[in-house]
């Protein structure tokens, strides 16, 4: 059987906030983060299929050391997997309103009465930034095998809770005996009888 893994990738935004829009731009964060990161109703992040880790950064104004005055600038950084041109285009289409409504407060952006996903895939690549280097938390794992391995890690937590008196006096070799036959029995693991490679360094 080939191997495969996932390939991880890494998306930077950066750009100028407009200043007489700041308190604005920071009052729909204020509301994303009440809402929750992943579900809110302005960028739901559980949106995106592919997407690993997420966050939005507002720099504010300051100075460099000769006093030179630096702009507020709106971060953005990603990590996903698959192709880049693929992350971008399932932003502009799955987050479009929220994205326009966010970087409608940010300059260069454009002022068209309808930006199109088009519009907004341009605005996107032209503010991305060369990545120096990027977080991953699960190198060559996918966002459904993460997921399918954490249903796993606390059905058998919950099996070794409901089970603790009977397993207690067990040897190891048969409470992992008798763990894996739990599991095998339930389709929603079967994916478990042939699990995933491990990936070396």
């Amino acid at each position: 059987m080939k191997e495969h893994f996932a390939d991880h990738e890494g998306l930077t935004l950066l750009v100028d906030i407009i200043e007489s829009k700041m308190d604005d731009l920071i009052g729909i964060f204020n509301q994303v983060n009440k809402d929750g990161l992943e579900s809110n109703s302005i960028i739901p992040l559980n949106k995106i299929s592919t997407l690993h880790l997420a966050r939005w950064v507002i720099l504010e104004k300051s100075a460099d050391q000769k006093g030179e005055p630096i702009p507020a600038h709106l971060v953005f950084g990603s990590n996903f997997e698959g192709s880049l041109e693929n992350h971008i285009d399932e932003l502009a289409e799955k987050l479009h309103t929220g994205l326009v409504k966010i970087f409608s407060h940010c300059k260069g952006f454009p002022t068209n009465e309808k930006i199109s996903k088009y519009d907004l895939v341009l605005y996107i690549k032209k503010i991305s930034i060369p990545k120096r280097g990027f977080f991953i938390g699960a190198w060559g794992r996918s966002l459904i095998q993460i997921k399918n391995e954490e249903k796993l890690y606390y059905e058998i937590q919950s099996f070794f809770d409901a089970n603790y008196e009977n397993l207690k006096s067990k040897s190891g070799l048969e409470i992992h005996k008798q763990t894996r036959d739990y599991i095998y029995k339930n389709p929603e693991f079967e994916w478990a009888k042939n699990p995933s490679p491990k990936r070396s360094i």
